[in-house]
């Protein structure tokens, strides 16, 4: 069986993937996002887990979970127009997110803080003409 912040990816995975974004992509889960930039000609949009923190909630032994994970949005680009594309589809990921509650193992979740990590990596596009925007999510379960 999968590790809870497993699910809670696999979770994010299926609700971005049934929702109509202004660029289409599949959202995949991954464990070791690096991509050469070959393999980003295409949009790629990843769901990382990165952090589970447990807090006593109660004497109860009721935790307080926080569940952290990164969704990168990476594609090569071919013109500066393509910025502002890939800067929107983001933005539209990150306002999905915001709004996100879920259901894992029968355990209500909700999106309670989402940030940029990284807007876009200005050295990637200068470098190597990839744009790269990472959204940090963190969900909150009572267990």
């Amino acid at each position: 069986m999968a590790s809870f912040i497993e699910q809670i990816v696999d979770a994010v995975v299926t609700a971005l993937n049934s929702t109509e974004f202004s660029q289409e992509f599949t959202a995949v889960k991954e464990f070791l996002p690096v991509s050469e930039v070959k393999d980003l000609i295409n949009l790629k949009v990843s769901v990382v887990p990165a952090l589970t923190e447990n807090t006593r909630a109660n004497r109860k032994n009721t935790f307080m979970s926080q569940h952290t994970i990164n969704i990168g949005v990476a594609q090569k680009i071919s013109q500066d127009s393509d910025i502002a594309i890939l800067l929107t589809l983001s933005e539209e990921i990150n306002d999905h997110l915001r709004a996100l509650a879920l259901v894992v193992d029968s355990t209500d979740v909700i999106c309670e803080t989402t940030r940029f990590e990284t807007l876009y990596s200005a050295e990637l596009l200068r470098e190597k003409r990839v744009f790269l925007s990472v959204i940090t999510a963190n969900f909150l379960a009572y267990r």
